[in-house]
């Protein structure tokens, strides 16, 4: 069996993610980085197999093929192979846009899967509200 291996950050981690290949922390002062395979683009930078990705985020979230990421500009950004157009597996090499939220909504958890993205929030209210995306048991979305 191996031993784990201690990766040293400058501050905390807040988050931490992980896909079949790839993996991605949102540190304390909301840098996030990424390492593993990146040949889907799921690491949303060039080449290397870790390294920094220029966005402050608060939340990540790693599906099989891409990478998921909530800024703190409320800017949903999404990496890879999408998990809702795998027919045509067209693939993101950086972080593009999925949704933007406004300000109040308070977003909790993203959750990631083969084909499927769980966005759970939390708006002002005592309301939560969930975000399907890809193709999942209730239908394509």
């Amino acid at each position: 069996m191996r031993e784990p291996t201690l990766v040293p950050l400058s501050c905390g981690a807040s988050q931490i993610s992980a896909g079949d290949a790839h993996a991605a922390v949102v540190t304390s002062d909301k840098r996030l980085f990424t390492w593993g395979c990146n040949e889907q683009g799921q690491l949303g930078h060039k080449e290397s197999p870790v390294g920094e990705v220029k966005l402050k985020s608060v939340l990540v979230s790693c599906g099989v093929d891409y990478t998921i990421c909530l800024t703190e500009e409320c800017e949903l950004l999404i990496t890879g192979r999408l998990p809702f157009e795998v027919a045509s597996q067209h693939r993101l090499a950086k972080f593009e846009q999925l949704a933007k939220f406004e300000r109040s909504v308070q977003v909790k958890q993203i959750e990631s899967s083969k084909f499927t993205s769980i966005l759970a929030q939390l708006p002002g209210d005592d309301r939560t509200e969930l975000f399907l995306w890809g193709d999942t048991p209730l239908g394509v979305f």
